[in-house]
Order: structure tokens, then sequence, then C-alpha cells
């Protein structure tokens, strides 16, 4: 049990700091709000500024943000928020933004849901990889890192910067504001990206998948070529289409019913020209499996998981926490439907 009292005394230092000027945090970026919070603290820490500072391993990247358009636009904003009295020098304040921008970690709820973000110096030292071996988990604001595979002796953890059930180009694009570009077994594999854009046969309906440039060429299974200007156009507007459902912010018929209706809506026009595999039809699948869980709508809830399962399977490393969220919810979906051999399945693999 939690001795509030021990808490509150241990945060009161931090706090009376931070107090006067936290109340314009809250329309800060997560973040911005983060690295006003570093400031607030070190203000009351002097000692946490120094070459011995819980954040002076990190790297800043200040070369590779140096007159960037966002980090003066990021640092104007921060200014006109927080205190004068605790800005430091200009190149210190870069560093700060550096750091805590390039080495943060996103914070989740049991939903796996992002809630804020965290700067955690030792965690923040591990390297990235797309087919990583472990992943962050939290326990209110502690962070521990897990393995997902057994690791060997001098095996190096590595941790996933990014979301893995992207294409290379999203991926590398998502990347490209830690200032490397990954070569990981993932971002080298084409046959894996190949899954992720594959198509429908017009003629017989198997998988197609594309070259190396994105095209499509022949069907390995009826030989159909003719991939011709218009069924681009179509495959265009119908990933315009996911992108929109997941994307795009509505003025009117928001909420979760209506939600699981744009999304349903959605998978019946994918379905008749992308493969299940593709990861265009998995993202529509996952809002669409999350509504249906939402409003306990459990057999369509069981429809959409069971295909998720499936993309799951493919994409994502064992042991992955959004395959055990997913198996969590399939066994509860399972148990309202007084389906009991199968909601304990689920919630064995779940475990």
């Amino acid at each position: 049990m939690i001795d509030t009292c021990v808490v509150q005394k241990a945060a009161h230092r931090d706090h009376l700091s931070e107090c006067d000027g936290y109340r314009h945090l809250m329309k800060l970026p997560f973040n911005l709000r983060l690295l006003a919070r570093i400031l607030y603290r070190q203000s009351a820490r002097k000692y946490e500024q120094g070459a011995l500072g819980p954040l002076c391993d990190l790297c800043p990247h200040t070369e590779d943000l140096k007159d960037s358009f966002e980090l003066t636009t990021q640092l104007a904003i921060l200014s006109r928020h927080v205190n004068n009295d605790i800005l430091p020098e200009r190149a210190q304040l870069e560093s700060l933004y550096g750091k805590a921008t390039c080495n943060c970690f996103a914070i989740h709820n049991l939903d796996l849901k992002e809630i804020g973000v965290g700067l955690y110096p030792q965690a923040a030292m591990l390297n990235h990889n797309c087919k990583s071996n472990c992943v962050a988990t939290f326990r209110g604001t502690r962070l521990q890192i897990r393995a997902m595979v057994d690791i060997a002796p001098g095996e190096e953890v590595c941790y996933s910067y990014t979301e893995k059930g992207n294409i290379t180009r999203e991926r590398r694009m998502e990347l490209s504001k830690y200032f490397f570009e990954c070569q990981c077994p993932h971002c080298l594999d084409p046959e894996r990206d190949a899954s992720m854009m594959s198509v429908l046969c017009p003629s017989c309906q198997a998988q197609v998948k594309p070259n190396s440039n994105e095209r499509y060429e022949k069907c390995g299974s009826c030989g159909f070529k003719d991939f011709n200007t218009e069924f681009y156009e179509d495959l265009e507007t119908y990933i315009q289409y996911a992108d929109d459902v997941i994307h795009k912010p509505r003025v009117w018929a928001t909420g979760v019913e209506f939600d699981l209706i744009f999304r349903e809506n959605c998978l019946v026009e994918l379905d008749k020209i992308l493969h299940p595999d593709n990861i265009h039809v998995t993202r529509i699948l996952v809002g669409a499996f999350g509504a249906a869980v939402q409003l306990e709508e459990w057999t369509k809830a069981i429809q959409y998981g069971k295909r998720l399962e499936q993309a799951f399977r493919i994409y994502l490393p064992p042991n992955e926490p959004d395959t055990g969220l997913l198996y969590y919810k399939m066994g509860k979906a399972y148990y309202h439907l007084d389906d009991s051999d199968n909601a304990l399945a689920y919630l064995r693999q779940a475990k």
C-alpha cells in the first residue's frame, strides 16, 4: 500500500518550483510538457544540471537539429509557457530539447493507449531494431523492459522506436527524427513489405505482391497481367479511403458507434481489391475490433479478432503486448457469449 504522505513529501520540492506555471504546461504537447517539467525540476535541483546529472549520457543531436525550423518553433512555443527564470542559456536549452525529444518513451495504459511521455535515461540507452527482442511496459509511471524472446548471453537487447506494423519506408520516415536509417532484418526484407502491399488478383482472387517498384506484374496463380491504369487509380482511391477513415477528423457522426460503421463500410470496399495480409486492411480491422469490444458487440468482435490474429502472427514478434491484448479481449468476447472453452483458451494465450 502506498503511503500518500511520503509520496507528497518526496514530490513537494519539485511541486513548489513548477506549481505557479503548471497550468500553462497543460496547453503544451506531450514532448514540450516533458521538457518544461525537466526545466522546473532542474531549477529546484541544481546538481542535476551538471556533467553528472541523470541526462548527461543521452545524445542531444544538437548538430542535427541546429537552426532547424522544428527547433526554433518548438522552443519559441516553450518560452511562452514557462517562467523566464527557469530557462537556461540557449545552448543548454537546445541540448535538453534534443535529449528529451530523441530519447523519450511513450507511456501507455493497460489498453496500450498513449497517455503521455517520459524520459528514462537508462532505458533510453537501448538501440533500435524494428525486429526487437524486448518491449517497454508500464506500472504507473515506472517503466519495465521485458524480453519477448530468449536473449542469449552477449546478445544485444534492442527496442523498437517506431510502429512495427508499417512498411519500411513509413518506419524509416518515422525514424528520421532520430537521425539514422535503420538496416535491421525487417528493413532489408522486401518480401515482408510485399506482403503488406499485396492485392487480390482481379481474375482469380489470389494474392499478388508488388515488385521492388511497387508495381504489380503478374498473378502467380492464373497468369493475369492486365494491371492497367484503372486498376492503380482504384487502388489509390481505396487506400486513400482507408486513410481518411482512420485519420480524417469528422465534425459530425462522431462516437464509437459511427466509427464502427465507417470501418465496416470501408472493409467491404477494401476486401474487393486488397489481400487480407495488406496492412491497410489490418489498420481498419484494429479499429473495428476495438469499437466492437467497446460496444459489446461480441460476435463482431470475434469476427474481426480472428482476422487480426492472422495479421499479428505475420507482422508482430512473439509475445508482443498487442497480441496479448487481442487474445485477452477475444477471451472476454467468448466469455460473454457463454463459450467458456474458447474463452479459457484465448485467456491462457493472453497470459
